[in-house]
């Protein structure tokens, strides 16, 4: 499980790595052609919102993996050191039980979407909820391999 959610993490950071890099280009050349050529491409913008949206899925998919995705670990472990160990897991669980949701939701949009294409780009609408939808599964994925984890390792006693 260890080594998916590895090859996984990896994927997703290749992925969100081109696409930060890619919007980036992007909005330097859509700044360059508006304001310097006077010459407004179309279709960057639109390009450039889906490689934000894109960005921001396929981050906090990482986030996840890395224990940074919303703090409330840090929260918890700040407020209430003692239920730490007994808070952590139920928070573990409510990400997972709302990334299903989200699996969910992203499954019904995309249906919503798939004969809906962008004004400017030739491909669906539902593109976004697909990855949306594969994000999701990978934060359950992930969420469940930190639950096994937590499981496996034998609390240490203090000597």
């Amino acid at each position: 499980m260890r080594s998916l959610c590895n090859a996984l993490e990896h994927i997703l950071g290749f992925i969100c790595a081109l696409a930060v890099g890619s919007f980036t280009f992007l909005i330097i050349l859509d700044v360059a052609c508006r304001f310097i050529f006077h010459f407004p491409i179309t279709w960057l913008n639109e390009l450039s919102i889906f490689l934000f949206q894109l960005t921001s899925f396929t981050g906090a998919t990482i986030a996840l993996r890395k224990g940074l995705h919303f703090g409330l670990g840090l929260m918890v472990q700040d407020i209430w050191p003692k239920l730490s160990k007994t808070l952590q897991p139920i928070a573990i669980v409510v990400v997972a039980i709302t990334s299903c949701l989200i699996v969910y939701l992203a499954i019904i949009m995309a249906k919503q979407a798939w004969n809906s294409t962008y004004t400017t780009l030739p491909f669906s609408q539902a593109t976004i909820y697909v990855v949306t939808m594969i994000s999701a599964v990978i934060m359950v994925l992930f969420s469940i391999e930190e639950l096994l984890e937590r499981s496996t390792t034998t609390p240490q006693s203090s000597a």
